[in-house]
C-alpha cells in the first residue's frame, strides 16, 4: 500500500522529485573555487563591486590578462555586465560580512548555486511543463530530462560559475513558447515573453538568444501570423536597448567589449619584463587585422621582434580562419566532438525524421529547432569562434535542452527508449571527470578515445536506423541482453573510472585531489537514484 502511494505520488509530482534529486547533485558537487579566466573574470568585477563599489579589476586578486580589456585607462572584465551585476547584487547587502578570494571559498560556491544551480532548477521545470503539454508519459520525460542534465555537455558548467545554463533556460522559454501556441493558442503575451527571454538571452551573450530570434520570427511569419512576429521583435529589441543601455553607462559605449577587438591588445609594463594580454600574443579575435597589430604595438612601445612574433601568430591564426574544412576538423577534434555527442546525433535524427512526418503534430516547431541548430553552428564557424579552455563547445549549451527534449519525446518504443537510456549512462560516464574541471580542454588521450568512440557509436545509430528492418532479430536480442544487473553496474563504473584516469592523465596534480571526491559522488550516488526511480515509475505506467 506504501509503495502504491509512493508509485503515485512520485507520478504526480515528477518534476519536484527531479529538482530535489537535481539539488541534491549540485549541493554535493558544485565548485568552491574559481576555475579559470573565464569565471575569474566575472568574479574581479564582483568583488571590487562590492568592496569598492567600482567596476575596473587590476587591483583584484582575480585580475588575469586573458578575458580582460583596457580602457579609458582602467582594467575591465570583457563579459556583459548583467549577468556579473545580477551576483553582484546578491552580495551587495551582505559586503561586510563577504571575503572573496581566488582559493577555496564558500562565497563562490553560495555564487554558483544562486546562478547555475537556480537556472538548472528552473529548466527542469520548464521542461517538464513542455513534456506535459505535448503529452508524453512520466517515464519517458524522467529519463529525457536525466538524459538532457546527465547526458551532454551541459552538467559540467551547471557547476560553476557560468552564463551558460541561465541562457539555455532563457532559450528554452522560446521552444516552450512555440509548443503552448501549437497546443493551446498563440497570445500577444506568449510572443511578448519569448521576446524578452531572448533579448535577456542577448544581452548576458549576444549569440544564441540572436539565433533563435530568427527562426522564432521565421516560424511566426510562416504561420502567417505577422503580428505575433513583431511582438516577438519588439519585445526583443526593448529588452537589449536595456542592457546595452546599461553598458553605455558604466563603459561609455553601447558595444559589448566583444565587438571592440583593439581594446583586448594591452602591454603591462614592469622593470623586468614586458607582460602581454593574452589575446595579444594569441591574436584570435574577430575584426583583428595586420594594420590594428601593427599600430597598437607602435602605441605601446613595443620591441619590433616582438611586433613581429605577434604578426607571425596573426598569420598563422589568419591561415587556419580561412581555411574552413581545418577549422571544422580543429573545433570538432578539440569540442565538438564532446558537444555533439551520440546522444545529440540520436536526437537530431529523431528530430528530422518528424520534420519529414506529414502527420506528425509539432512538425513545423521541429523544423524551427533544426533550423535554429543548423544556423548557430554555421554561424560559429563563420565568425571563427573558438571556446578556448572549456569542455565541449559551450558557446552550443542553450542549443541541447531543447534537442534532447524534442528528440526524446520521439521515442515511443521501449526498444527506442532503451537506446537513449544507454546512449546517456554510457556518456555520462564519460562527462563524469569533466565535471570536476570544466574549465579545460581535455588532455590528447582523452579527445582522441572518446573522438573515434563517438565516431564509432555515431556510425553504430546511423546504420543500425537504416538497417533495423533487415537485422530487426539481432537488433532486440542485443538490446534485451543488456539489464540493470550487477554485471551491467559494475562494468558502467569501471567504464567511469577509465574515462577519469584518461581525463586526469597530464593534468597538475594539485587539482587530483579536489576531483576525484566529486567523481565518486557522482560515479555511486547518480546512478543508484536513476535506478530507484525508473523502477518506481516502470510501475506506475503500468
Amino acid at each position: 500500500m506504501n509503495s502504491g502511494i509512493l508509485r503515485l505520488r512520485l507520478s504526480r509530482s515528477l518534476p519536484f522529485f527531479l529538482a530535489a534529486a537535481l539539488v541534491l547533485i549540485i549541493i554535493l558537487t558544485s565548485h568552491t573555487r574559481i576555475g579559470g579566466s573565464h569565471d575569474g573574470s566575472r568574479m574581479a568585477m564582483i568583488e571590487k563591486k562590492i568592496k569598492k563599489n567600482v567596476i575596473w579589476t587590476e587591483t583584484s586578486a582575480f585580475f588575469n590578462t586573458v578575458d580582460m580589456v583596457y580602457d579609458h585607462g582602467h582594467f575591465y572584465s570583457d563579459k556583459p555586465p548583467v549577468f556579473t551585476l545580477y551576483t553582484a547584487g546578491l552580495l551587495y547587502p551582505f559586503r561586510h560580512w563577504v571575503h572573496i578570494t581566488p582559493n577555496d571559498s564558500l562565497i563562490y560556491y553560495l555564487i554558483v548555486l544562486s546562478s547555475a544551480g537556480i537556472s538548472a532548477l528552473g529548466l527542469i521545470f520548464l521542461m517538464a511543463y513542455v513534456l506535459e503539454l505535448m503529452g508524453a508519459e512520466k517515464r519517458l520525460t524522467f529519463h529525457i530530462l536525466s538524459g538532457s542534465v546527465l547526458g551532454t555537455a551541459t552538467l559540467p558548467f551547471m557547476l560553476t560559475y557560468a552564463s551558460h545554463l541561465t541562457e539555455a533556460l532563457l532559450c528554452f522559454v522560446s521552444f516552450a513558447g512555440l509548443i503552448y501556441c501549437r497546443t493551446k493558442k498563440g497570445t500577444m503575451k506568449i510572443a511578448l515573453l519569448m521576446g524578452a527571454a531572448l533579448g535577456l538571452s542577448t544581452v548576458i551573450h549576444p549569440f544564441m538568444g540572436c539565433v533563435f530570434l530568427a527562426t522564432g520570427g521565421l516560424y511566426f511569419l510562416i504561420r502567417k501570423n505577422l503580428t505575433l512576429a513583431v511582438a516577438l521583435g519588439l519585445s526583443f529589441v526593448f529588452v537589449v536597448f536595456l542592457g546595452f543601455g546599461l553598458n553605455r553607462i558604466l563603459f561609455q559605449s553601447w558595444r559589448p567589449y566583444y565587438f571592440d577587438p583593439v581594446k583586448y591588445l594591452y602591454a603591462i609594463k614592469t622593470d623586468k619584463k614586458i607582460m602581454l594580454s593574452g589575446f595579444f600574443m594569441d591574436p584570435k579575435l574577430r575584426g583583428l587585422t595586420r594594420e590594428i597589430l601593427i599600430q597598437r604595438s607602435e602605441e605601446l612601445g613595443l620591441p619590433k621582434n616582438l611586433e613581429r612574433y605577434i604578426l607571425g601568430r596573426f598569420e598563422i591564426e589568419s591561415g587556419q580562419k580561412h581555411d574552413h574544412a581545418g577549422f571544422v576538423v580543429h573545433k570538432w577534434t578539440e569540442w565538438d566532438f564532446a558537444t555533439f555527442s551520440p546522444l545529440i546525433l540520436f536526437c537530431c535524427i529523431s528530430i528530422l525524421l518528424s520534420c519529414l512526418s506529414r502527420s506528425f503534430r509539432y512538425r513545423l516547431e521541429y523544423a524551427w529547432i533544426f533550423a535554429s541548430m543548423l544556423m548557430a553552428y554555421l554561424m560559429t564557424i563563420y565568425f571563427g569562434s573558438l571556446p578556448g579552455s572549456s569542455y565541449g563547445n559551450r558557446y552550443l549549451i542553450p542549443l541541447l535542452p531543447v534537442i534532447v527534449t524534442a528528440g526524446g519525446f520521439c521515442q515511443t518504443s521501449e526498444k527506442r527508449k532503451k537506446v537513449m537510456i544507454i546512449l546517456y549512462l554510457i556518456l555520462f560516464a564519460s562527462i563524469i571527470p569533466a565535471a570536476s574541471r570544466p574549465w579545460n580542454t581535455p588532455n590528447p588521450a582523452y579527445r582522441i578515445f572518446n573522438m573515434y568512440f563517438t565516431a564509432g557509436l555515431d556510425l553504430l545509430i546511423v546504420v543500425a536506423w537504416a538497417l533495423k528492418s533487415k537485422f530487426q532479430h539481432y537488433y532486440e536480442i542485443i538490446l534485451d541482453s543488456i539489464r540493470p544487473n550487477l554485471l551491467f553496474n559494475l562494468l558502467w563504473v569501471l567504464w567511469a573510472v577509465f574515462q577519469c584516469c584518461l581525463y586526469f592523465k597530464n593534468l597538475p596534480e594539485v587539482f587530483i585531489p579536489r576531483m576525484i571526491p566529486r567523481s565518486l559522488i557522482l560515479m555511486l550516488v547518480v546512478p543508484a537514484v536513476l535506478m530507484m526511480m525508473d523502477r518506481l515509475l516502470r510501475k506506475s505506467d503500468a
